[in-house]
C-alpha cells in the first residue's frame, strides 16, 4: 500500500471517530442555546439544514425521537448514510482490503 493511501486511511479513521466522539459529548443544551447559528436563521430564512447539528447531537444521546423533531432528513437519510459508509470504511481499513466503497467512489470522481 502506498504510504499517501495509508495517511489518508488514518485521516478518515480519525475524521469518523471525532466527529462522533465530538457530538457525543457536546452537550445538547449548548448546541439548542445557539452555540452554532445557521446564517439564513439569522435573516429568518428556513434552510434544509437547519437542526442538523441538534439533531446529531441528540442522536448522539440516544434521544431519537427528539431528534426526528429537529430534521427528519438527516435523521432518515444523511445519518444512516454517513454511518454506513464510516462502518464500511474502517472495516476495510481495519482488515487491510485493497478500496473501500469510498476510495472506489472517489477514485471514479478524480
Amino acid at each position: 500500500m502506498q504510504k499517501k493511501t495509508l495517511y489518508f486511511r488514518i485521516l478518515r479513521l480519525l475524521f469518523y471517530f471525532g466527529i462522533l466522539i465530538f457530538f457525543a459529548l457536546l452537550p445538547y443544551e449548548a448546541a439548542a442555546e445557539g452555540l452554532f447559528r445557521c446564517p439564513s436563521a439569522m435573516v429568518g430564512l428556513q434552510c434544509p439544514g437547519c437542526g442538523v447539528t441538534r439533531a446529531m447531537t441528540l442522536l448522539m444521546h440516544g434521544r431519537f425521537a427528539e431528534a426526528w423533531e429537529m430534521n427528519e432528513v438527516f435523521c432518515a437519510v444523511l445519518f444512516p448514510a454517513f454511518l454506513f459508509v464510516s462502518i464500511q470504511d474502517t472495516v476495510v481499513i481495519l482488515t487491510g482490503k485493497k478500496t473501500s466503497f469510498l476510495e472506489y467512489v472517489l477514485k471514479d470522481l478524480g
